[in-house]
């Protein structure tokens, strides 16, 4: 397992700034529910608080795929 790399901040309420080693996305919506843009393309994902199912979707043809 290698190390990861993620900082995370919160801009206004509903709006998340990350920035990690391949570089930074943009997350709106509550915590378990929401839409992500980020380098690796546009996510959708959902969850029901307390039960531990969740749902994550990627979105569009602008997904790329680089190497871990």
């Amino acid at each position: 397992m290698g190390w990861r790399f993620r900082k995370s901040k919160m801009l206004f309420p509903g709006v998340r700034l990350n920035l990690s080693r391949r570089g930074f996305g943009i997350r709106l919506g509550p915590r378990n529910a929401g839409v992500s843009f980020g380098p690796t393309g546009t996510r959708v994902s959902g969850s029901i608080p307390g039960t531990g199912p969740s749902y994550v979707r990627k979105l569009g043809s602008n997904a790329r795929s680089q190497p871990a």
